[in-house]
């Protein structure tokens, strides 16, 4: 399972990411091997990972959906 530095509870929050190795400049011997995310989004719409921290937080899914989709009215349709 793939951690993110700073924080080793935390995965990885993309699928997308790149992997690389880093090596000695004089021997090229591998001394690391660095996984990186690369996926940031289209930045348009619902946030998973933010969603779901608001709602950690206690927020309800009305106001999750009014944060991402300003405007946007819920209407019961049944």
């Amino acid at each position: 399972m793939l951690r993110r530095g700073g924080n080793p509870a935390a995965i990885l929050r993309s699928n997308l990411f790149k992997i690389a190795v880093r090596r000695d400049p004089h021997t090229r011997k591998a001394i690391a091997v660095v996984a990186s995310g690369a996926g940031s989004g289209h930045g348009v719409g619902l946030c998973q990972t933010g969603a779901l921290a608001m709602a950690r937080l206690g927020a309800r899914g009305e106001a999750i959906l009014a944060h991402y989709f300003p405007g946007a009215a819920l209407e019961r349709l049944y």
